[in-house]
C-alpha cells in the first residue's frame, strides 16, 4: 500500500451534529469523545461530550484534515484521534 492510499485510508475521527452549531465533536486518542469549538485553537476549548452517538455525522476525510489543523486538534497529551 502507498503512503497515499495510507493517508487516504486514515483520516481524523471528526464528526457534525445537526443541534450543535458552531461545534464539531471530536474523538481523542484517549478514545472519549469531545464537543469542540468549530474555531481556531478550539481543541484547547474541548469539553466532554455527552450527546447520543447515533447523532454523529462523520465529516469528509478532507474537511476532517483542515478542521483538525485550524482547532490545533495535533497538539498535547491528547490529541483528535485518526482511524
Amino acid at each position: 500500500m502507498s503512503n497515499n492510499q495510507q493517508r487516504t485510508n486514515r483520516a481524523p475521527k471528526v464528526y457534525s451534529v445537526d443541534n450543535m452549531p458552531g461545534f464539531l465533536v471530536a474523538e481523542g486518542t484517549d478514545g472519549s469523545l469531545y464537543r469542540v469549538p468549530s474555531e481556531p485553537g478550539g481543541w484547547l476549548q474541548r469539553a466532554e461530550y455527552g450527546g447520543c452517538r447515533d447523532n454523529l455525522k462523520p465529516i469528509s476525510p478532507e474537511e476532517a484534515q483542515t478542521r483538525v489543523w485550524v482547532m490545533y486538534g495535533d497538539i498535547g497529551v491528547i490529541r483528535i484521534a485518526e482511524g
